[in-house]
C-alpha cells in the first residue's frame, strides 16, 4: 500500500513514491503545481517533480497549447536550460520530471551591493544564449520572472519551467485582494490575451533584467488589474538604473526590450546575444587595464566603444521600420 501525503492547497494526493521516484520532500509551490524533492531510485540521483495543478491542466489553453509541447523539453540540451527527464502521467495529473536546480533567482545577484557589470553581462549572455536555443527548436518559454531564472554560486545560470504558461489575465480582476506578481513580467501581448511568442519571451527578460540592476519590478500595482495596466501602459522608471551607476548602453538595450509594441522591440534572442557579447568584450578588455593605463588612455576610446554596442541596436531599430 502507498502511504498518501496531500498536496497543499490541491483536492488531490500523491504518493510518497511515484514510479521510481521516491518522493522526499516539497521544495516549493506555485500558480502551476507545488515542486518535490525526490530521489530518482533507478539511477540514484536528485531530482525535481513539479506535479500541476489539476485547474491548470483542466484549462482549455494548457489541453490546447501546453500539454502537446510539453515532450519536447525532454530533447533539449544546453547548459543554461535545466534538463527535463520525463513526463508522466499519474492518478490523471501530469507529473514533470526535471533536473534538481540549487540556487536563487536573478534578482538576488546585487542585493546588498553595487551592479557589478562583468556579472550581469555574463548571466544575461547565458540567458539570451539559452532563448536563442529554445526558440531555434521553436520553443517559447512563456513564463519568465525572477524565480524562473536561477543564478549558482559560481554565477552559473539556469532557466526553468519552461512552457507552463502564467495564469490568464482574464482570471484576475480589479478586486483582486492579492495580486499575480508574475504578472509584472508577462508581455503587453500576453496581457491582451494573445499567446506568447519569442518577442513575448524578450520583454519578459527585460522586465527582469531591469529588477535585477534597479531592484525594482518595471511595472507594480496593488491589484493585479493595475499590474495589467502598467505593462500596457505604464514606463518604466529607468532613472532608478542612474542611480545604481548603470551604463548608458544597458539602459538603451532594455529600453528596446521592454518596448510596448512587438514589432518595434529588440524580439530577436540571436540579436540580443551578439549585442550582449559585444559589451561583454568591451568590458572585459576594460577591466583587464591597468589602472595607470587606464589614465594614459584617452575617455574617448572607451565611449567609441561603447557607442558601439547602441550602434547595433539603433541599425536593428531602423531594419525593423523599413523591412
Amino acid at each position: 500500500m502507498h502511504e498518501k501525503s496531500v498536496i497543499n492547497d490541491m483536492e488531490t494526493t500523491i504518493p510518497k513514491r511515484v514510479f521510481q521516484y521516491e518522493i522526499d520532500e516539497q521544495i516549493g509551490e506555485g500558480k502551476n503545481g507545488v515542486v518535490y524533492l525526490a530521489t530518482d531510485t533507478s539511477l540514484d540521483r536528485t531530482v525535481a517533480l513539479k506535479v500541476i495543478r489539476p485547474e491548470v491542466s483542466e484549462r482549455p489553453d494548457f489541453a490546447r497549447h501546453t500539454r502537446p509541447g510539453l515532450p519536447s523539453l525532454v530533447k533539449l540540451d544546453h547548459p543554461a536550460i535545466a534538463g527535463t527527464y520525463d513526463i508522466i502521467e499519474h492518478d490523471g495529473q501530469t507529473v514533470i520530471v526535471g533536473e534538481y536546480v540549487e540556487g536563487r533567482p536573478i534578482t538576488d545577484l546585487f542585493h546588498g551591493g553595487p551592479v557589478d557589470v562583468e556579472s550581469f553581462l555574463k548571466a544575461a549572455q547565458q540567458i539570451a544564449s539559452a532563448l536563442v536555443y529554445a526558440h531555434e527548436n521553436a520553443l517559447v518559454h512563456g513564463n519568465l520572472q525572477p524565480t524562473n531564472i536561477i543564478v549558482d554560486d559560481e554565477n552559473h545560470v539556469k532557466l526553468v519551467d519552461f512552457c507552463l504558461p502564467r495564469a490568464p489575465i482574464s482570471d484576475h480582476s480589479e478586486a483582486d485582494e492579492e495580486p499575480e506578481l508574475t504578472l509584472a513580467y508577462a508581455s503587453p501581448e500576453e496581457i491582451s490575451g494573445e499567446k506568447a511568442r519569442p518577442g513575448s519571451d524578450m520583454f519578459s527578460l527585460g522586465s527582469v533584467l531591469f529588477e535585477t540592476l534597479s531592484l525594482k519590478a518595471p511595472f507594480t500595482g496593488y491589484t493585479s488589474h493595475e499590474i495589467a495596466q502598467a505593462v500596457l501602459y505604464g514606463k518604466p522608471e529607468f532613472d532608478l538604473l542612474r542611480r545604481r551607476n548603470v551604463s548608458g548602453d544597458i539602459v538603451l538595450l532594455l529600453e528596446s526590450l521592454l518596448t510596448k509594441k512587438r514589432d518595434e522591440r529588440c524580439s530577436s534572442a540571436a540579436q540580443l546575444a551578439i549585442t550582449l557579447e559585444t559589451m561583454g568584450h568591451f568590458e572585459q578588455t576594460y577591466n583587464s587595464v591597468d589602472s595607470d593605463r587606464k589614465r594614459r588612455i584617452p575617455p574617448r576610446a572607451y565611449l567609441i566603444i561603447s557607442l558601439l554596442a547602441i550602434f547595433l541596436l539603433i541599425v536593428w531599430f531602423f531594419s525593423t521600420i523599413f523591412r
